[in-house]
């Protein structure tokens, strides 16, 4: 999780790398198919 989120550029592709493990890993049925992903930045102004 954390390599993916390091590489990511964005949600989305942190999600869809994820979501590749998942699949990659998981067998049968699983009912718990849920993401959320967000970006927290911090503006310019707040920095100084």
């Amino acid at each position: 999780m954390v390599r993916a989120l390091k590489a990511a550029k964005d949600p989305d592709h942190w999600l869809k790398a994820m979501e590749a493990v998942v699949l990659s890993r998981a067998s049968g049925d699983f009912d718990n198919y849920t993401a959320l992903g967000l970006w927290v930045l911090e503006s310019e102004s707040a920095i100084g």
